[in-house]
């Protein structure tokens, strides 16, 4: 810097310095951190006053912007880079495609304050020679990092400039994210405004995820008395006609829908959901809010059924009466009707047919989840897909309704869809709650290629296996295999986690011991304490795991000690069975 310094102040030598050596001069001593930004923005006028000149092309002055802004992105310094982008955009200089990526990699980036990213995104639309380069991914990806940073309203000035270019247009692309914060922070109000904008001002059709994000934003933020206010204001009013008043009419019977869904009120939420419709027929979101509605209402009714299919048991949705449930399941049947009516003139999404199929196989109307399947595949041409049978499994199994599963697992071979992981988990779950062990025992041994004397069967030799199973599945297995009794198999299930998982979690562990302890087998929990406690340590990847060596924390990774052999453990058991 020093040889630098005396070059660059030489009248002599000055003007033989190329752009290339400024450039490298700066990024040395950045890297070196041997200068102040306010020092090396000092050696940045120089380099862009000597650009201006004729003598140098435009593909000249980008091309050096971008090695500067690289240069920078390289050494962490997003302060010094989003400087010297603006100074080269108020200087009007020109970028490409690869300066936009170097600088939104440096917005984007979780530490940058939201403020600077506004900066330097009002520099690129003010400017004619940036502007004109923005494309509609750049403004999504702005978007998205002010909704990430909690600016939502800086995400909706870009949204706005968005709309305003000649360019770029809106899709779901720009509004996903914005509606999903909505929905986490219910923001009812919001959501609905910007979604009649979306249909109105950008005649974009909303998609299936940001329906169901307008739901939940509802379901947690709207008012329902102001609702029902409004609905009962425009009645008396006649003014359910009036265009001007359509808007308000339907924001509020949509919440009251959803609110009374909520509630459990399943006779009130269909009775506004018929009005609904009836005022908006061309509406996909009616019946998105009335499925989600009615599947919440239906997976409380099945839990109800699960823990006492007797008695009558407290909970936060009263379970309804058996003529009750019977009219919920004819009222939904007539939405189904309107729904598969509405397919003819409206793109109805394939999750919208997952969801409804999902209703009746939880409610175990069979015929209509199956006339619902049948539209889907059959008259609308819909290739089912993993997640239509994850579906199909989860609520049947749900139900313990095991006989109709093994249908779905019929299907899943014909058309040869991998058995993934969701419905792995899922039939694991539904076995173990149907008290059959061994049936859960050979969809586990199939998904990890454990032979014989696990795998009893060749009941699942047929299917293809896609995803490993998680933790998750080990922890259900291994709770339920030792309610069982099972505890033999309890162990070779756990010992399986040790090859199957990346590392085993001690809540694994302690699963297993606290499963052992509740069965009282104190000893045999202390023996398994003792033995796999340090194993589970071992396992964690290495950056967990440090030794002291000198001043120094270094990481290191040993060996797992040999395992005890099962026989052992066979040996224990039966001492404990003898007992």
């Amino acid at each position: 810097m020093e040889v630098f310094d005396r070059v660059r102040s030489s009248p002599e030598y000055h003007d033989s310095i190329t752009p290339h050596v400024y450039v490298s001069a700066i990024g040395g001593a950045m890297r070196a951190k041997h200068l102040a930004n306010t020092e090396l923005l000092a050696i940045v006028d120089d380099l862009f006053s000597l650009l201006e000149k004729p003598s140098y092309p435009d593909s000249s002055r980008t091309g050096l912007l971008n090695e500067l802004l690289h240069v920078a992105n390289k050494a962490g310094n997003h302060a010094f880079l989003f400087h010297v982008f603006e100074r080269s955009v108020d200087r009007g200089f020109p970028i490409n495609h690869t300066t936009f990526g170097v600088l939104l990699h440096c917005s984007c980036a979780e530490e940058t304050d939201a403020r600077v990213i506004y900066r330097v995104y009002r520099s690129l639309i003010t400017h004619p020679s940036t502007y004109a380069h923005m494309t509609h991914q750049v403004f999504a990806i702005f978007i998205n990092c002010f909704v990430r940073h909690h600016r939502v309203d800086h995400a909706l000035s870009v949204l706005h400039d968005l709309r305003l270019h000649p360019a770029a247009s809106v899709n779901a692309l720009h509004l996903s994210l914005i509606f999903r914060y909505y929905a986490e922070y219910g923001m009812a109000t919001q959501a609905l405004e910007l979604l009649h904008a979306t249909m109105d001002v950008d005649k974009v059709t909303p998609t299936w995820t940001i329906c169901v994000d307008v739901i939940k934003a509802v379901g947690r933020g709207g008012d329902l008395t102001s609702a029902l206010e409004t609905v009962v204001a425009d009645d008396s009013s006649e003014a359910f006609g009036d265009e001007a008043n359509r808007v308000p009419n339907h924001d509020a019977l949509l919440t009251a829908l959803v609110k009374f869904g909520h509630a459990g009120d399943s006779a009130r939420m269909l009775e506004t959901f018929f009005a609904l419709h009836e005022s908006h027929p061309q509406s996909i979101l009616p019946f998105v809010a009335v499925l989600l509605q009615a599947h919440h209402i239906a997976k409380q009714n099945s839990r109800d059924l699960a823990r006492d299919p007797i008695a009558q048991t407290e909970s936060r949705v009263a379970r309804a009466s058996e003529a009750e449930q019977r009219d919920f399941v004819d009222q939904l049947n007539v939405v189904a009707d309107l729904l598969l009516a509405a397919s003819a003139t409206l793109k109805i999404p394939q999750n919208m047919y997952n969801m409804a199929i999902s209703v009746f196989a939880i409610l175990r109307d069979h015929s209509s989840a199956q006339r619902i399947y049948d539209h889907m595949t059959q008259t609308e041409a819909m290739e089912p897909t993993a997640r239509t049978f994850n579906v199909l499994l989860q609520s049947f199994v749900r139900g313990l309704d095991l006989a109709a599963a093994t249908d779905v697992l019929k299907d899943i071979r014909a058309r040869g869809i991998p058995l993934n992981r969701v419905a792995a988990n899922a039939l694991i779950h539904g076995y173990l709650a149907a008290k059959q062990p061994q049936q859960a025992i050979d969809v586990y041994a199939y998904l990890v290629g454990r032979p014989v004397p696990l795998l009893g069967s060749a009941a699942f030799q047929d299917f293809i296996a896609s995803a490993p199973i998680d933790t998750f599945t080990f922890a259900m297995l291994v709770s339920g295999l030792v309610d069982a009794g099972l505890l033999k198999e309890a162990v070779i299930v756990f010992e399986d986690a040790f090859t199957v998982l990346p590392f085993v979690p001690r809540q694994l562990l302690e699963t297993l011991v606290g499963k052992l302890e509740e069965r009282s087998l104190l000893d045999f929990a202390q023996l398994c304490v003792k033995r796999y406690t340090r194993r589970v340590e071992d396992s964690q990847p290495v950056h967990l795991r440090f030794e002291q060596s000198g001043d120094l924390d270094v990481a290191v990774s040993e060996p797992a000690p040999e395992r005890l052999p099962l026989s052992y453990f066979g040996f224990l058991l039966g001492q404990k069975n003898q007992g």
